[in-house]
């Protein structure tokens, strides 16, 4: 996807899915560095080719701010959706 492809950056909306039940949901207005700001500081350190994943941190909802706490177990599905994006989804393996 290519930028001029994106509405507005600040608009996306961010959500994870820990085996199909909804642990985040945010705006990306939320977060602490904007993502027009994390993007213009990396691209100044490496190239940003097609494909690349810019892991920016976690809202809240971590499975460690949960009462009890949630960790991750093999065999769990995390799912991550950006609105205009699409989705990641990984799995938890085993040692």
């Amino acid at each position: 996807m290519t930028a001029h492809e994106i509405n507005n950056l600040e608009q996306l909306k961010i959500k994870t899915k820990l085996n199909g039940k909804l642990m985040q949901f945010t705006n990306a207005s939320e977060m602490i560095f904007s993502l027009a700001d994390l993007i213009a500081y990396l691209s100044n350190l490496l190239p940003l080719c097609p494909g690349v994943v810019i892991a920016t941190g976690s809202p809240d909802g971590t499975g460690g701010s949960c009462n009890p706490p949630i960790f991750l177990k093999a065999g769990d599905s995390v799912k991550v959706t950006v609105s205009q994006l699409g989705t990641l989804q990984n799995y938890v393996g085993r040692d």
